[in-house]
């Protein structure tokens, strides 16, 4: 994944936004082969150059799409709440 992801025909033809295309194509290649990731929101806007609102928004329509293209659970850790993003 450090020069390459592949990302499915199925998601050109899902009629995404740009932010949840790009949102994506960023947690394709840093999910890696385990499919998780745990990048925060503020990281996630910073690498994809989106604003933290525009990342949720994102966020939500790739869980929403049929069929999802993300999975979010929320977990609980010592500092506080995090996502953990699975790419489907």
């Amino acid at each position: 994944h450090d020069y390459f992801c592949q990302i499915p025909n199925l998601v050109d033809e899902l009629d995404l936004t740009p932010q949840a295309y790009r949102l994506y194509g960023h947690l394709k290649r840093v999910a890696g082969e385990s499919g998780k990731c745990w990048q925060s929101t503020k990281t996630l806007s910073d690498k994809c150059r989106m604003s933290a609102g525009a990342v949720s928004e994102a966020k939500k329509e790739l869980e929403n799409t049929y069929p999802p293209l993300i999975r979010i659970t929320s977990k609980t850790k010592e500092n506080g709440i995090y996502h953990e993003i699975v790419v489907t």
